[in-house]
Parts: structure tokens; C-alpha cells; sequence
């Protein structure tokens, strides 16, 4: 399976930051990343609306890279160079999530999207996590990513984002919706360091805006344990 992103019509539905600006609470030591394995990351998203996983999907982008860039919603990086790996949730009509990798080849060409294979020990999805359908949760062990070959590197300083898009699982391409403007300045990720334990919590401020509230994130909390 092949997976594709076309980012939703403007601001209003689609990343971190969302053109209104976030605020981060970091926190060294926290219950979430006490309760997981050695090895685990947790990330829960949620949004506005309970989650539409038949109609949108959310993907959380991780640059493992280390070259401290934010992934972007936009084209304004060269060669996808702050997208390494993703956890994408629904776009395909169903309730279901997996990781993916952003596989490179040379020149500017979108990267290939490959998913990766995973135990059910090693990638737990919770679509419903806080009960309301308005939150889900993934846990998953951080040896899923960058495991040799063409793989993208993963180094020890991560950052991250949250893109809702269309979902659309054939199309190997990056078509991207027009009318969505450049949104560098709107979300900053932390820094990641996962050789330590942590708790990271991104609240979006939202702006008056319009549209489906499922694709509305207002709130990412990421725990680690080494």
C-alpha cells in the first residue's frame, strides 16, 4: 500500500499552529512516559470534533534527521528534507493506522512512501482513546524506525508536526490542494530528545475559523521513554 498526502484547503483545517500560534508545556518527567516500555513513544492527537477516519487523515510527521527543521505543510523544503518517518491514521475508509517511511531518491522528486512492518506488540492504536472519539492515542516502539537500508536516518534529536489531509492511499505523488498558503512561522516544534524521558504537550490556539471541526487539532502530547 502506498500512501499519498493532499493537504486540506488553507489554514483552517491543517497543521499545528494553524496560522493562530501554539504554546508548549515540556515536562522532563511524566506519568504517561513512566507508564510506557523501555523503547516507547506515545502520541495522542486531539481535535476539535471526534475524528472523521473515513474522510480525512492525520498524520503525524516526525524529522528524525537532526537537522532540526520542522516538517512543513507547504513546499518551501527542498526534497521533503524535514519529513523521515509518519504514524498516518485512516484515509482509507477505515478505523486502521500504520507507520510509514519518506524514502528519497535523488533530485528533488517527492519521496517514496513506504510502510513499515510492525508487531502488534510494537504499534498499539487507541482510535477512542479518551472515550469521546474526540482523542485517539498510538503507542509504538521507536525500533520500528530506521531500521538500515534506504531507511531514513534517526538520530537522537527529533522534532514534529500534525497534517491533516485528504485521504488518499494510490496516488504516490504529493498533490496538494491549492489555495493553501505558506505556513512556516505557525508551529515550531520542540525539540525531542529521546535518549531522555519526557512529556511534551502542544496546545493549538485557535483562531475563528470555519469548517469541519474533526480536522481541527487543538491539542498533541507526545511522552518517551529511553
Amino acid at each position: 500500500m502506498r500512501f499519498a498526502f493532499a493537504v486540506t484547503l488553507a489554514c483552517a483545517a491543517a497543521f499545528l499552529g494553524a496560522c493562530s500560534g501554539g504554546t508548549s508545556s515540556f515536562y522532563p518527567a511524566a506519568p504517561d512516559a513512566a507508564s510506557l516500555a523501555p523503547g516507547q513513544m506515545s502520541v495522542s492527537v486531539e481535535a476539535q470534533a471526534p475524528f472523521d477516519f473515513a474522510a480525512h487523515q492525520y498524520n503525524v510527521v516526525f524529522n528524525t534527521s537532526g537537522n532540526g527543521s520542522t516538517p512543513a505543510s507547504d513546499r518551501s523544503q527542498p526534497n521533503w528534507s524535514a519529513y523521515s518517518y509518519a504514524l498516518i491514521a485512516g484515509g482509507d475508509g477505515k478505523t486502521t493506522a500504520g507507520p510509514v517511511a519518506f524514502v528519497r531518491g535523488r533530485g528533488a522528486h517527492a519521496p517514496a512512501i513506504v510502510p513499515l512492518q510492525a508487531k502488534p506488540s510494537q504499534f498499539v492504536f487507541d482510535p477512542n482513546s479518551d472515550e469521546t472519539g474526540n482523542e485517539y492515542r498510538i503507542t509504538f516502539a521507536r525500533s520500528l524506525l530506521g531500521r538500515g537500508g534506504a531507511l531514513p536516518h534517526v538520530g537522537n534529536l527529533w522534532r514534529f508536526n500534525v497534517i491533516v489531509s485528504k485521504p488518499n492511499l494510490h496516488d504516490a505523488g504529493f498533490s496538494y490542494v491549492s489555495g493553501i498558503a505558506p505556513c512556516r512561522a505557525c508551529f515550531v516544534s520542540p525539540k525531542l530528545d529521546v535518549t531522555q524521558p519526557f512529556d511534551v504537550v502542544e496546545y493549538v490556539r485557535l483562531a475563528p475559523r470555519t469548517g469541519d471541526p474533526s480536522t481541527q487539532i487543538v491539542r498533541v502530547e507526545i511522552a518517551n521513554r529511553p
